[in-house]
């Protein structure tokens, strides 16, 4: 633990391990200001008027159907709202009284039963590459979401580099693709300009 000035301790956040290939790196996800934006949260008791909560969701990126089946789907019947978050192992289904939200829980789209009753849900957006494609701006690398002080190793930079320049002439193809792609070159910049992060390299490394 670590002590801070007005005398109160905060728990350092644990190290973590991110495996992953240079290509992944150099896709675009959802900026963690989109997320922040298009996610919400509700508990029993709340007051929410349902036009301005499907309105919400749509702008999530959830289809409106007669029955949800799939993630990203939602469904509005009279006091009852079904949506079924990219996140969540079961569909939840929201039962308002007026504008108050009544009950809370998750439920089993093939037989509708439910599973679990719940005192808080957070729906975050339907889908990542929707929201991005209609508005190349919801988008930013990875590693925007990645700690200042991240550590960066890169295994064999030769072959990375080579990946990386295939990548991009396959990107190249695709005017979609290339609006949520960083270049190789990008991609290293970005990592650079974290504060107290560092690279470190095993191979030849002409960058």
């Amino acid at each position: 633990r670590v002590s801070e000035e007005n005398g109160s301790t905060v728990t350092p956040r644990p190290p973590f391990i991110i495996v992953t290939c240079v290509q992944a790196l150099m896709q675009k996800t959802l900026s963690p200001a989109t997320l922040a934006r298009l996610t919400f949260s509700l508990s029993i008791g709340d007051e929410r008027d349902t036009d301005s909560l499907t309105g919400a969701l749509q702008k999530a990126g959830y289809s409106f159907v007669p029955e949800v089946q799939k993630k990203g789907e939602a469904c509005l019947k009279g006091g009852l709202l079904d949506v079924w978050p990219a996140a969540a192992p079961w569909p939840l289904r929201i039962e308002f009284m007026d504008t108050t939200v009544e009950s809370l829980r998750s439920f089993n789209p093939a037989d509708q039963r439910s599973v679990e009753k719940l005192a808080h849900v957070d729906i975050s957006p339907a889908t990542e590459s929707g929201l991005m494609k209609n508005a190349p701006k919801n988008s930013a690398a990875v590693v925007s979401w990645l700690p200042e002080d991240t550590l960066f190793v890169w295994s064999n930079t030769d072959s990375v580099a080579e990946h990386a320049s295939l990548y991009e002439e396959m990107v190249a193809e695709s005017s979609h693709a290339k609006e949520v792609t960083v270049s190789f070159a990008q991609l290293r910049s970005g990592i650079g300009r974290l504060p107290g992060s560092v690279q470190l390299s095993t191979g030849n490394d002409g960058a």
